[in-house]
C-alpha cells in the first residue's frame, strides 16, 4: 500500500492518490487460473461436454468481472475520482459519488455510474477513509 504525497497540478490543485497492493490485488484472477488450468488438465475428459463449457465459462466470467470491477490505484483530485485497475480505467465526478462502504479486506466504492471495489488491509482501510471523508466534506 502507498498513499503517495498529494502532487501539485495545474493552478495549485491537489490530487490524493492510493495505490493498493500488486500482489493482493493479483491473488484471486492467478487463484482463478489455477483452477480453469487445472480443471482443463485433471477433470476435462472425465466430464461432459456441456459441464465443460459451463464450468470454464463461469469462471471466466467470475475472471473478467473481477478485472472491470476491482481496482488497484485511485487518485482523486478537485474534479474527480480516477479509478485505474487492469482493465478499467474510469473517472467519476466528485457530483456522481455516493460513498463507501468498508470491511476488513474490502473497500466498495459507490458511484452513480456504479460500484468500486478495492482490495485493502487495515492501513490502507484507514487511508482510503480519510481521502473519501475530505471528498465528503467538501475540500
Amino acid at each position: 500500500m502507498l498513499l503517495s504525497m498529494p502532487k501539485f497540478l495545474a493552478g495549485g490543485e491537489i490530487m490524493k492518490r492510493y495505490i493498493a497492493n500488486r500482489p493482493l490485488y493479483l491473488i484471486f484472477p492467478l487463484f482463478v487460473l489455477s483452477i480453469i488450468f487445472s480443471y482443463l488438465l485433471v477433470l476435462y475428459k472425465k466430464s461432459y461436454t456441456y459441464v465443460n463449457y459451463i464450468n470454464i465459462g463461469f469462471d471466466i466470467f467470475i475472471l473478467l468481472f473481477y478485472l472491470r470491477s476491482f481496482c488497484i490505484e485511485v487518485s482523486i483530485d478537485s474534479k474527480g475520482i480516477n479509478f485505474k485497475g487492469l482493465f478499467l480505467r474510469k473517472r467519476v465526478y466528485i457530483e456522481d459519488y455516493i460513498g463507501i462502504a468498508q470491511s476488513n479486506f474490502l473497500t466498495q466504492v459507490k458511484t452513480k455510474l456504479g460500484n468500486f471495489y478495492i482490495l485493502t488491509t487495515k492501513n490502507g482501510r484507514n487511508i482510503l477513509n480519510d481521502m473519501f471523508k475530505n471528498l465528503n466534506k467538501g475540500e
